[in-house]
Parts: C-alpha cells; structure tokens; sequence
C-alpha cells in the first residue's frame, strides 16, 4: 500500500484546474491526477490497486518493450528499469489508458521509454494489457 501522507502537488498549467500529485514509493515515483485540493480518489485506489501488483505488470511492459525495440542496435544486454507510474489523464494523448509505466534502459540514458496500459474487457489479472509505447528524450 502507498503512504500518500509525502505527496506533493504540481499544477500543469497556470490556468488548467487539474495538476499532478507526487509521491515516491520505493525506489518508483507515483504521478496522480487531481486539483489543488487533492489527487483523484479514482486514480488514488487505481494506484494502490496496480502498485499491489507491480511486477506483474512491470514484466508485461518489459515483454511488450522488447518486441518492438531492437535490443541489438539500443543498448543490447542491458535491463529495463522502471521509474515511474502514472494514472490519470496527466498527459494529453494518454487520456484512454488506465496507467503508464516508465522505464530507463541502462544505455540509453537519454531516453524515457512509456508503455500505456489499457482496459482489455477480460477479468483479473488480464483486465488491462499493453496498448502502446512511446520513447522521449529526457
């Protein structure tokens, strides 16, 4: 479970109503959408709910990476490390997904590599599944 008595708020923009909540759980730095006066209850327990089961869903977006990334030409032998969560609509585009994991890859250390989750309709633990990934320069 999360300890959200650290969080801290960030606004997005001047003049948006929504910002994001952080918190550092672990080694993993959770970003919930929410006001000033407080993150999403919704995406609150959707955080608890997901960080109860991070390594399932860490190992299912590192399979999901490694088929699209030719580790041969990216940092080949090197490993995946997560470093942050998010949920909620904190960026434009990822509106639809239920989460997104971020990752370094040793090697790459320019690079932020995201896997957005999505609902899949089934029930647990195949409730969401790896819907797209996305490289940006850090």
């Amino acid at each position: 479970m999360i300890n959200w008595d650290q969080k801290r708020y960030f606004p997005c923009r001047p003049a948006d109503p929504e910002g994001v909540w952080r918190i550092v759980h672990g080694s993993i730095v959770i970003l919930v959408a929410g006001t000033p006066e407080g993150p999403s209850p919704h995406w609150i327990a959707h955080a608890n709910d997901v960080i109860n089961s991070i390594d399932r869903h860490c190992t299912t977006a590192m399979k999901y990476l490694d088929a699209f990334v030719d580790r041969q030409r990216i940092a080949a032998g090197s490993t995946w490390i997560i470093m942050s969560a998010e949920f909620g609509p904190i960026e434009l585009g990822q509106a639809n997904a239920r989460f997104v994991l971020n990752f370094q890859l040793d090697g790459d250390e320019y690079g932020l590599w995201s896997v957005a989750f999505k609902s899949t309709g089934l029930p647990e633990p195949h409730d969401v599944g790896p819907s797209r990934i996305q490289r940006q320069q850090i």
